[in-house]
């Protein structure tokens, strides 16, 4: 700073001044609007977290509430009919050949399906029925069914003539027509003192089996089973939370059941699969995230007390291709990867490890800044889920990056109108340092002016601020120099006229500047000795002052003429006027000059006797040779 000019100075204070405040003003409305956004998201998922959580209670209740509604009727009819018909199969046998039919189905469609699911090889034998009425029941069902997977239900009835069969044909239209419309995936009956799964209207590997002791005893279904069997109450409703189920080749199944009673005994249980696709239809919105101002990134999703999901993720339905790239960027196992995409699934699939899954889970509720599952940073909201047993948390939840972009573009905008008044500033302040420094930068011209010797610069003394007073004052001070300047130029005038009446200019010159020593020889001049005769009568015949004017008048003539041939006055005194010529410049023909100055001197003279009626006359003595030149005394 300490280099830099005014005008710099003032730009760098103004400009820093500015900038400052705009970068102030700049990060408290930065800081303003980052607030009222992220209250505004939170509150906006705070109301989607809650519409869904009363969306997805009501969902299941409404489930309990038809599993509990139809545990009477037709389905009681339906289940002693099934559990009598199955019992009566007691003493079946299977023909060897439909028991190898069965057993290549296994080979070619169940167990390489099982071992794509688990990554490992599957037995036969521990997913193989263990009992003839099961292996009877699904080669008839299942390995003999017209209908592909997934659409088993379309078969009424084996044509084997079996009572089963009858009853099959009797009901599993009304069962699966029933439950299929209220939404459920899967009707299952169980007969509650063998565990044993008389009928089920998909068709899936655990038909037939039983839940006691069978391949499928460790799921969730058998889980069920056996809770409902210690406690059967009339009316009760359980729900088994989402496992990995075997007879569904792995696919993640939750399944809701309820006793079913006759004559006042439990006889049977009623076992319905929870709904993925009504799950997820309220979980999603219909799909319509945008719709419900979750925009391109936001979402609300289901979470177990395992931090698996339970529900699909919204990015794995619109963008798989993304969401794999994503995964792979997590470091997820290829396989995991993998089965995500064959079933097209995250729940159970996808860990959930965010604050916000963990408080949903603890039973807490809230909003924060977190980091989602996918690593994104995101905006969350999350509230714990109980109902009918089941204790997941929810969380709705949408990517920060999405949620501030409008903050981003208004900090772009205001940095690029920041930079534009800044630029404007820049010229104005530019504009009045110029105005300001400008009487400064004249004044400091001037008074180099002054200092280079010229005394007669003006300072402009119009202002009345502290740079007027400045430049009175310089003013002022060249005044006073100028003045004395003046009174030595004429003290020096002076002294050199009279240095110049007593000697040569040349020597006057140099006994000006100071040179002691100025005795010089000089070997060709011409001297010439001038004298007025009468004088002194004439004085005497006039008045003191009118004498002396003749005088200065007829030695002013004299000088005249030296000047015109060159001859240099070296004094005169009184009457007598002493000139030399080729002294100060050597000249070839000084007695030549000589001789006609004093021709011209005495024409002088008696012109003036002419004019005045005077009577002077003018002696006249000229010598030539060499001389020596001094100053004495």
């Amino acid at each position: 700073m300490a280099n830099l000019s005014i005008k710099s100075k003032l730009l760098v204070m103004l400009l820093s001044v500015s900038l400052f405040s705009t970068v102030v003003v700049a990060s408290l409305n930065y800081y303003a609007t980052y607030q009222a956004l992220q209250a505004s998201e939170f509150s906006r998922l705070t109301t989607l977290r809650a519409a869904r959580t009363a969306q997805i209670d009501q969902l299941l209740a409404r489930l309990v509430l038809e599993a509990r509604a139809n545990s009477e009727g037709v389905v009681v009819e339906a289940a002693r009919e099934f559990v009598d018909a199955f019992r009566q199969l007691g003493a079946v046998t299977i023909d060897p050949a439909k028991e190898a039919v069965l057993t290549e189905f296994y080979r070619e469609q169940i167990l390489p399906a099982l071992a794509e699911d688990s990554g490992a090889k599957v037995e036969l034998n521990s997913v193989y029925p263990e009992t003839l009425v099961a292996r009877y029941l699904q080669y008839e069902y299942i390995a003999n069914n017209p209908f592909p997977l997934g659409e088993r239900e379309g078969m009424v009835f084996a044509e084997d003539g079996s009572a089963y069969s009858q009853v099959h044909r009797q009901f599993h239209s009304r069962l699966a027509g029933l439950f299929l419309g209220l939404g459920f995936s899967n009707v299952i009956l169980i007969d509650i003192e063998t565990g044993e799964v008389v009928y089920t209207a998909r068709k899936y590997i655990s038909f037939a089996t039983s839940l006691s002791n069978g391949p499928y005893a460790n799921g969730n279904m058998a889980d069920l089973f056996r809770n409902l069997r210690r406690a059967p109450d009339r009316g009760r409703v359980e729900i088994a939370d989402f496992q990995r189920h075997r007879a569904r080749r792995g696919i993640p199944t939750a399944f809701i059941g309820t006793p079913l009673f006759d004559d006042g005994r439990p006889f049977a249980l009623l076992v319905l699969e929870l709904p993925v696709d009504a799950i997820d239809h309220v979980m999603t919105g219909g799909q319509q995230w945008e719709r419900d101002g979750l925009g391109k990134t936001g979402e609300v999703y289901l979470v177990g007390g395992d931090m698996l999901m339970r529900s699909n993720s919204r990015f794995l339905i619109e963008e798989p291709e993304q969401f794999v790239e994503q995964e792979r960027a997590l470091k997820t196992p290829q396989a995991e990867i993998d089965r995500m995409l064959r079933q097209n699934s995250t729940i159970l699939n996808m860990k959930v490890a965010s604050e916000a899954a963990e408080q949903a889970i603890a039973g807490n509720e809230g909003t924060a800044a977190s980091i989602g599952y996918l690593g994104a940073e995101t905006l969350a909201s999350w509230a714990p889920l109980r109902v009918a047993g089941l204790e997941w948390g929810l969380v709705a939840k949408i990517d920060q990056e999405e949620v501030f972009a409008p903050l981003r573009a208004m900090a772009r905008d205001m940095l690029i109108e920041a930079l534009l008044i800044l630029l404007l500033i820049t010229l104005v302040v530019m504009a009045l340092a110029s105005s300001f420094v400008r009487p400064v930068n004249d004044l400091i011209a001037r008074v180099q002016l002054a200092r280079s010797g010229n005394t007669n610069v003006t300072f402009a003394t119009e202002n009345s601020d502290e740079i007027g007073d400045l430049a009175r004052s310089f003013g002022e001070l060249i005044a006073g120099v100028r003045k004395q300047t003046l009174l030595l130029e004429d003290a020096t005038l002076q002294n050199q006229r009279l240095l110049e009446n007593v000697m040569p200019k040349a020597m006057a010159q140099r006994m000006r500047v100071g040179q002691g020593d100025i005795t010089e020889t000089i070997e060709d001049v011409s001297v010439v000795f001038a004298q007025l005769r009468g004088l002194a009568d004439f004085t005497q015949a006039t008045s003191d002052n009118e004498a002396v004017a003749v005088l200065k008048r007829l030695i002013a003539a004299f000088d005249e003429a030296a000047a015109k041939h060159g001859v240099e006055r070296i004094k005169t005194v009184g009457d007598t006027y002493l000139a030399v010529t080729g002294l100060s410049v050597p000249l070839l023909d000084h007695m030549l000059r000589t001789v006609e100055f004093a021709r011209t001197a005495r024409a002088i003279v008696l012109n003036f006797n002419r004019e005045q009626g005077a009577n002077l006359g003018l002696t006249v003595g000229i010598g030539s040779g060499p001389v020596i030149a001094d100053v004495m005394g």
